[in-house]
């Protein structure tokens, strides 16, 4: 595989492209709301996302409920969101952590895959990870439904840097990392700082130190997404306007942060993932993109340490591990 922009590499049937510069074994994990002795992983949480009423928020009846589907959890009719933190034993961390935004289109959670199961591998290697349980778009629970979810990232983000210490953790080393739908959130997350969507008196960066895009969804352009999630986030009559806000590599500047892309070639979305990183590249941020050659949408056709490891090796190298 050759590009333009950039270095590409293909190697056993994996392209890596690169823009600028750029196991250990199983921790007990224990689940409570306070950090514990060093040598042990904790959970903490899950905690409400906004203490008192939620902004943006319509009164309206809690529907959410859990499903299974290839004996793994989502969570449908999100209303009321959470976070969750994976703390790393004290003596591995690194300090950095990162938010993990699971996928689903918009319309569910893909709780288990692409949240508990991606948060305890974080703990595992050094970094803590906060599962943000967002907002799904929706009419009846939401003024803007469009605006909700990046509105919980804003909200989560804050909340990480202000409780950073307390937990163990650098304010100034807090990553994201989304897949598919969550992909795109974590991409908006780093590009449109620039419109503060929650509460910010101490004007705290809301921006990511770094991003992680698994399989992500970016633009909203007509022909870029099935007319279905592009309604579910945006609307039925969605405007021009609208779908230039909502597409991601449109806003990419030297101010986003370092970012590591990833996809497979037989993913129907695989051409989302080049767009943003050439606009990565064009920008002078750095910035990697890994292109499978299978996969699919959510990588069912990859073993997981097929593509963790090399995640893990950017994260490395870029100084977000110890």
């Amino acid at each position: 595989m050759t590009r333009k922009n950039g270095l590409c590499l293909a190697l056993l049937g994996v392209a890596v492209c690169t823009s600028a510069q750029t196991a250990s074994p199983k921790a007990q994990t224990k689940t409570t709301t306070e950090a514990g002795p060093p040598g042990i992983a904790k959970v903490l949480g899950p905690f409400p996302l906004y203490p008192g009423a939620i902004p943006n928020a319509k009164d309206s009846a809690d529907e959410e409920f859990a499903s299974r589907w290839r004996d793994m959890d989502f969570l449908n009719k999100v209303s009321r969101p959470t976070y969750t933190v994976y703390l790393p034993p004290m003596a591995r961390a690194s300090g950095a952590s990162a938010l993990v935004f699971p996928g689903g289109g918009y319309t569910t959670l893909s709780w288990e895959m692409e949240g508990k199961w991606i948060a305890r591998d974080f703990q595992d290697h050094g970094l803590a990870a906060i599962v943000v349980k967002y907002r799904l778009p929706s009419d009846q629970t939401m003024i803007d439904k469009a605006d909700g979810p990046l509105q919980d990232a804003q909200q989560a983000l804050l909340d990480v840097r202000q409780n950073a210490k307390s937990w163990g953790l650098n304010p100034e080393a807090v990553g994201a990392i989304g897949f598919s739908a969550g992909g795109h959130l974590a991409s908006m997350l780093g590009v449109d700082s620039g419109r503060s969507l929650v509460f910010n008196p101490e004007s705290r960066n809301l921006r990511p130190d770094f991003l992680v895009l698994i399989y992500p969804v970016i633009s909203f352009a007509e022909g870029h997404v099935p007319p279905d999630l592009r309604q579910t986030l945006l609307g039925q009559n969605a405007t021009p306007d609208s779908v230039r806000r909502f597409s991601s590599d449109l806003h990419v500047d030297r101010a986003t942060p370092p970012t590591l892309v990833m996809a497979a070639g037989d993913d129907m979305f695989s051409s989302h993932s080049l767009e943003f990183y050439q606009a990565l590249h064009r920008a002078g941020v750095p910035s990697e993109i890994i292109l499978f050659d299978r996969g699919q949408h959510g990588f069912f056709g990859l073993v997981g340490e097929e593509w963790r490891e090399p995640m893990w090796r950017w994260l490395s190298r870029n100084g977000w591990m110890k």
